[in-house]
């Protein structure tokens, strides 16, 4: 009970005073690691792997770009590192055209430290696990994260004949141009069994995805490459040892490009992709690259960052409005397309199908309105090419395929066997396949209205997608039969509007 001569005031202020004297007394207790770290957190990062003795070449590349004070002290760090034994694999077979270590330029050095390593730590079978503050939260849900490797790491210069002959960068031809194929970070692709439980992959899934027939549904794989040793904890940070070493992922543009087998769906592509200058990025660029060090020459011309017409950027470096000319689903060359949670798929034919394809029976329209692949207009490759996208990877598993619909909601029919090659990239799965996907367009009643040159204006009132009617949604169903009349332009020139015709004289009309 509360003495009637104590104030609340001086009550409050000797119920602080005591408390604070317990919690003195309390904190004065000797606590285990008030003064010493924990046995089993080790040494640091750095500590570990030179004690290790079979991590030299991974070492260099901390010490040559002057890492090693970070991977020393107490941090928040997880490393993705690969051991001598796989440099000299990497040495004997590479990318970069490199036979030793000191062949390394300071860019591919970048390359390979800040792709192996990921800000914060995480166990593997964390590394599923999203947060609140990421896009989609939950346990196991997670497949990808952004690495600590930036577009500001490497930058290109580049004369690409392929990539300067589209519409849209053949002004570059002579002189090049200085190139990021994307301003945001390459991702990390981590495939973890969490993952795989979670999301209900099946071991013939990861087989496909990853290309291997031997994937152990109990070990993690990174970029698609196995962790053989993982979980090992130091002061500041997890390491988990790869088998091979890691590279920074590709995006999806840049996989496609690479790839000697799908050399003409990537020149369609090109056809819907431009170079946008970025203010922010070239003073980004001009800031680093100063010309102070070997490891950032001066650069002072304009930078510029790739990017596709897609359906939320449709307006091309000058502000125009490309929708008539066509337009992708999503930006193959957008490293942080979709979440982390999900990324996109393209169904990339080789060579071989593409043209059997048009020489065949179920191209010959095409064959015979235009010749080649490189006539075709860009209306209709847009639906070509974005009938390979796939929005979403988890809504395209394999197991998925045998009943899988395109974005248009028609059967795609695509099977194990029509893939030749799976390629992990940044923002998505790459698939070779030896097989066509077309449009239902294609196939419909009016493909034939889209590629005659005198039914423009039918081909305008069929596809127009802002009209009330959208015909063509009535005209793909391929369970009905329809007679389609198709007057030509010529015809249009001269229509006599009949309910003016009936009226009179003075309300007569003729639409042209």
């Amino acid at each position: 009970m509360i003495k009637p001569n104590v104030k609340p005031k001086q009550l409050l202020l000797t119920t602080t005073v005591v408390a604070m004297m317990v919690l003195a007394a309390g904190c004065s207790d000797d606590y285990k690691y008030e003064n010493e770290e924990p046995d089993f957190l080790g040494g640091s990062i750095y500590e570990y792997l030179e004690q290790q003795g079979n991590f030299k070449n991974y070492l260099r590349l901390v010490d040559d770009l002057d890492y090693g004070q970070v991977l020393s002290l107490t941090g928040s760090k997880t490393v993705f590192p690969a051991d001598d034994d796989a440099f000299e694999r990497f040495f004997q077979q590479n990318d970069y055209g490199v036979r030793s270590y000191d062949e390394l330029s300071v860019a591919q050095k970048r390359q390979l430290l800040y792709s192996s390593m990921v800000n914060m730590s995480y166990l593997t079978n964390m590394l599923a696990n999203t947060t609140p503050t990421e896009s989609t939260t939950g346990e196991g849900v997670g497949l990808r994260r952004a690495s600590q490797y930036t577009y500001l790491d490497s930058i290109t210069f580049t004369r690409d004949a392929v990539q300067m002959e589209a519409p849209f960068w053949t002004r570059f031809q002579q002189k090049g141009i200085y190139l990021v194929d994307d301003d945001s970070s390459p991702y990390i692709i981590h495939f973890t069994p969490q993952h795989a439980v979670t999301n209900r992959l099946t071991d013939e899934d990861m087989q496909t995805i990853l290309g291997m027939a031997d994937y152990n549904a109990s070990t993690v794989y990174i970029n698609g490459v196995r962790v053989k040793q993982q979980d090992i904890v130091c002061k500041n940070g997890y390491v988990h040892i790869m088998e091979d070493v890691l590279t920074p992922n590709r995006n999806m543009s840049q996989l496609i490009a690479s790839n000697p087998d799908t050399r003409l769906f990537n020149r369609l592509m090109n056809r819907f992709s431009a170079p946008y200058y970025n203010s922010e990025v070239a003073q980004a660029v001009h800031t680093l690259y100063d010309g102070s060090d070997v490891a950032h020459p001066l650069i002072q011309d304009s930078v510029f960052v790739k990017h596709y017409f897609t359906e939320e950027n449709h307006y091309d470096p000058t502000g125009s409005d490309m929708t008539n000319y066509g337009l992708l689903y999503y930006d193959p060359s957008q490293n942080n397309y979709s979440s982390l949670s999900d990324m996109g798929v393209m169904f990339v034919p080789t060579d071989m199908a593409m043209d059997e394809y048009i020489n065949g029976p179920r191209g010959k329209y095409l064959k015979d309105a235009y010749g080649a692949w490189e006539n075709v207009p860009t209306a209709l490759v847009a639906l070509f090419v974005k009938n390979h996208q796939k929005k979403s990877f988890m809504s395209s598993l394999p197991q998925m395929w045998p009943t899988m619909n395109d974005e248009n909601s028609f059967a795609m029919n695509v099977s194990r066997s029509d893939v030749v090659s799976s390629h992990i990239a940044s923002n998505g799965m790459v698939y070779v396949t030896n097989k066509v996907y077309p449009p239902i367009d294609y196939q419909s009643v009016y493909a034939s209205v889209m590629t005659s040159e005198n039914t423009r204006i039918m081909n305008w009132a069929l596809q127009d997608d802002d009209a009330t009617m959208k015909f063509y949604l009535y005209l793909r169903s391929m369970e009905n039969m329809y007679n389609l009349l198709v007057p030509t332009d010529d015809a249009l020139q001269q229509y006599r509007d009949p309910v003016s015709w009936a009226i009179g004289k003075s309300a007569r009309k003729i639409w042209a």
